[in-house]
């Protein structure tokens, strides 16, 4: 029967050591691979078929329809640590890199890093030269910590990173996911110097509004010599 080899598989994948999370798309394509997937008699859809199986737990993502993953009766925990880690990651990467950068870039001793939210999202660090720049706090930054790529942080790493993100926000009144929604053309000052565009090209780009600039080709050489223009 279909179900006994959905459980063989089940549990053969978990016995191994470090096993991933297995996925209900993985599972489908591994049955579809030994042709026993999809049957000709067969009514009900693959979920409907998994969630029969004794033994066999279904744990959906609610804000990811297309997340199902499939674990051994009792083991569901493993399946909601991975929701909640890659809820935590997909923040991450949602987050304008600037935004990262300004909680983790080393700074020269003494000085305040300060984030920008207008016209872009910019940091800097020296004297708030701008009413509206927004000191980073010195006990929520994280200096040194690596964010190139986030799905490959450690998890306790992710978990600080956000928190830390969180209680900025909450201090300075500023809506976190609102910021997620501008992930975007983004700008980054690391002079100590006024908080504007670096140069005539991030001038240019700067002055569209966000739809026009993701749009925008400019030749080449043009944006070369706008590029030597401070």
């Amino acid at each position: 029967m279909i179900e006994d080899r959905i459980f063989q598989i089940v549990r053969d994948h978990y016995r191994a050591p470090g096993a991933e999370l297995l996925l209900l798309s993985v599972l489908g394509a591994r049955l579809s691979k030994a042709g026993v997937w999809p049957q000709a008699a067969e009514k009900r859809t693959l979920f409907e078929v998994v969630e029969s199986v004794n033994n066999i737990s279904l744990v959906c993502d609610p804000e990811v329809q297309s997340f199902i993953a499939v674990v051994l009766r009792g083991d569901e925990r493993r399946a909601f640590e991975a929701i909640d880690k890659r809820r935590k990651h997909y923040l991450l990467r949602e987050l304008p890199k600037p935004l990262l950068l300004a909680f983790t870039q080393e700074a020269p001793q003494g000085q305040t890093i300060f984030v920008r939210l207008e016209p872009r999202i910019s940091y800097s660090y020296g004297p708030p030269i701008e009413n509206d720049a927004i000191a980073v706090d010195d006990d929520l930054r994280l200096p040194g910590l690596e964010i190139t790529n986030p799905t490959a942080m450690r998890a306790a790493d992710v978990e600080q990173l956000e928190a830390n993100l969180k209680r900025w926000c909450e201090r300075h009144l500023i809506d976190l996911p609102s910021l997620a929604r501008r992930h975007g053309k983004t700008f980054t000052l690391h002079s100590g110097g006024p908080m504007q565009q670096s140069n005539a090209l991030e001038r240019l780009y700067s002055a569209q509004s966000s739809d026009v600039a993701q749009r925008m080709c400019v030749p080449i050489d043009i944006a070369l010599v706008l590029s030597r223009i401070p």
